[in-house]
C-alpha cells in the first residue's frame, strides 16, 4: 500500500507539502479490523485518529440501561475520532467495525 498516495488523494492531508506528507506517512498505522472489532471505548485515552480505506464502523454510545444510540456510521474515505485527538482528550463515544475493515 502506498501511504504516501492515500494521503495525498485525502482531502485532510491534501495541502500539505512532499515532505509533510512523508512525515505523516512514517507514523500511520494500517490496521485491518474484523466485524464486530471495537476500535476504542467511550472514556477511551485519544491516542490517534483513522481514516476509513474499506469497510464500514459505528461510532455509538451506551445509555445507562444498555440501550445503544447510532451516532454516526462513517465509510471509506472518511476521517473519523480526529476532534478527540486534537483537544489532546478522550474518546467522545464507542466505535466498532460493522463488517471487516481497513
Amino acid at each position: 500500500m502506498d501511504v504516501n498516495k492515500l494521503l495525498r488523494n485525502s482531502m485532510f492531508f491534501a495541502a500539505l507539502e512532499e515532505q509533510e506528507i512523508s512525515a505523516v506517512s512514517r507514523i500511520v498505522k494500517y490496521n485491518r479490523i474484523v466485524r464486530e472489532k471495537i476500535l476504542f471505548f467511550e472514556g477511551d485515552q485519544a491516542l490517534g485518529f483513522y481514516v476509513l480505506l474499506t469497510g464500514s464502523v459505528r461510532i455509538y454510545k451506551t445509555s445507562p440501561s444498555g440501550k445503544e444510540y447510532t451516532l454516526s456510521h462513517i465509510r471509506p474515505g472518511q476521517i473519523f475520532a480526529a476532534a478527540a485527538v486534537f483537544r489532546g482528550g478522550r474518546y467522545p463515544a464507542n466505535c466498532i467495525a460493522l463488517e471487516d475493515s481497513e
